[in-house]
């Protein structure tokens, strides 16, 4: 998937954040092809209760390096 900013109107929040913000060739990736994930669960803590609130449960992903 290209993301590629082809407008230069667009303002700082419209852009491309990864490609812009500055020099990142130090965490570029030529090693790790795909991840994958599951059953995954978050939960906070409530902050009206206090109490633990799972906001994510039993999620799975997968994502492919791209360019």
């Amino acid at each position: 998937m290209d993301t590629t900013v082809a407008n230069p109107k667009l303002s700082s929040m419209e852009k491309d954040l990864e490609k812009t913000a500055g020099d990142y060739a130090h965490l570029s990736n030529t090693t790790i092809r795909s991840f994958g994930w599951g059953g995954v669960t978050v939960s906070v803590k409530d902050r009206a209760t206090k109490k633990p609130k799972t906001i994510l449960q039993g999620v799975n992903g997968f994502v492919q390096a791209g360019m």
